[in-house]
């Protein structure tokens, strides 16, 4: 049986030493850079969130504006119906009124 006896010499145990130190902060700064990424994609979706939120809210009250313009607009329009059957009415009730007047003197 043959061995390999291969002796750590301080050096070498310092040298071994600083790579691992050298991996980990390595590690250390890539795990900074991907918490960095993650942190900056939940801001933007969540920015993106509260942008569609104000979206609907805004569509929300356009639509109660269009309600409430609608029902005005409804209302002058029966309002202004109104009226012209009134005139028509009125006229029509004058030209009977005339001519029975007219009839009645002869």
């Amino acid at each position: 049986m043959t061995e390999t006896n291969q002796k750590i010499t301080p050096l070498q145990n310092s040298e071994d030493h600083e790579k691992l130190i050298q991996e980990y902060e390595a590690k250390i700064e890539q795990e900074k850079t991907d918490k960095e990424k993650w942190k900056n994609t939940y801001l933007k979706s969540e920015q993106e969130r509260l942008a569609i939120k104000k979206a609907l809210e805004r569509a929300e009250e356009d639509k109660d504006d269009l309600k409430r313009q609608l029902v005005a607009q409804r209302k002058i329009e029966l309002e202004q119906k109104q009226t012209k059957e009134q005139t028509d009415f009125l006229t029509e009730f004058n030209k009977l009124q005339s001519a029975k007047i007219q009839g009645g003197s002869k």
